[in-house]
């Protein structure tokens, strides 16, 4: 009897081995690689964030690797699908951008996906525009850019990553804030940021308008003349050049480009929680603060109490912009 109760009783311990508990019958997360998907090209300011994001985060997530992936076509619309097939277990999300979660949804309805099929965690950045020219340009103001181009329309390029992105846009919307008509300068199309900005460098195009990190540099080495910046004060990294209200153009300072990180549909709130407490601690630390503002960012971890509201806020900036410009697909 004995023996018996004896063998009753390991064989309750083996499968009490066996069985999960109730309190753990979910494995802790992270506990493997997390993908990050990019949905732009490897030398992208997106790619860039992404590293950033990959390398200084993961201390915050029990040293999990975070894996960057490529993932380009479409202004970003590619890897956003890809994204919200996946399934909702936090192993593949995103760095979401203004071009693939709102530029894209808004300038093409037949998109396979819409702003609001995804989960987003959290905005990681506020990436400001800097309109430019080279520094030997006989263009000294924005008005001076604005009055050639009124008096030889079609005659002056300027760079762009696309149709379907912040830099077209942007010099699209300023063209008709000086009241130009839709055609009186023409774009050049380049893989990302950095081409775009090398072309105006070596005077391939007159122009652009892009995100801070790509021009910083060059205007610091007097390479580049900026008009002014969508920032909504004065760049740390750059204090002497105005914003976009300082030189009576407001309404664009509602272009801005950012990061997002984001999830498919359905991803777990004990996962959303995980993440956004490792942001928290992020945004506090002075190594990633330093990263972001020298790359005439804005860290903007945590500035945001409600991002779904904030992607909606944007989405429905571009769709009235892609109505207004008439790009809408």
């Amino acid at each position: 009897m004995r023996a018996h109760t004896k063998s009753l009783a390991l064989c309750a311990a083996i499968v009490s081995l066996a069985l999960p508990s109730a309190a753990g019958t979910t494995p802790p997360y992270p506990d493997k690689p997390i993908t990050i998907v990019v949905p732009y090209g490897p030398k992208s300011d997106t790619a860039d964030y992404a590293h950033l994001l990959a390398t200084q985060v993961n201390k915050y997530l029990d040293g999990i690797e975070l894996i960057e992936v490529v993932r380009a076509g479409d202004s970003g619309a590619k890897a956003a699908t890809e994204v919200m097939l996946t399934p909702a277990d936090g192993y593949t999300l995103m760095m979401g951008r203004v071009g693939s979660q709102a530029i894209s949804p808004a300038l093409k309805p037949n998109l396979p996906y819409r702003w609001h099929d995804f989960t987003f965690i959290g905005v990681i950045e506020i990436d400001p525009l800097i309109c430019a020219v080279r520094s030997d340009s006989p263009y000294k103001t924005v008005r001076d850019l604005a009055q050639a181009i009124r008096k030889k329309p079609g005659t002056l390029k300027y760079s762009t990553v696309g149709t379907g992105t912040i830099q077209n846009i942007s010099v699209q919307y300023l063209m008709k804030l000086s009241g130009l008509v839709a055609g009186s300068i023409e774009g050049v199309g380049f893989p990302g940021g950095p081409e775009a900005a090398a072309a105006l460098l070596d005077g391939r195009v007159a122009f652009i308008c892009t995100s801070a990190v790509s021009l910083v540099q060059p205007i610091k080495e007097g390479k580049l003349r900026a008009f002014f910046t969508t920032a909504p004060g004065r760049l740390p990294e750059l204090p002497d050049i105005q914003n976009a209200r300082e030189v009576g153009l407001r309404d664009m300072s509602a272009l801005v480009g950012w990061s997002a990180l984001i999830g498919p549909p359905g991803l777990p709130e004990t996962i959303v929680a995980r993440w956004r407490a490792a942001l928290k601690k992020l945004a506090t630390d002075k190594e990633w603060i330093s990263e972001i503002t020298k790359r005439g960012a804005i860290p903007a971890i945590g500035t945001s109490k409600d991002n779904d509201r904030f992607i909606k806020e944007q989405y429905e900036l571009y769709d009235w912009l892609a109505q207004s410009l008439g790009l809408q697909e």
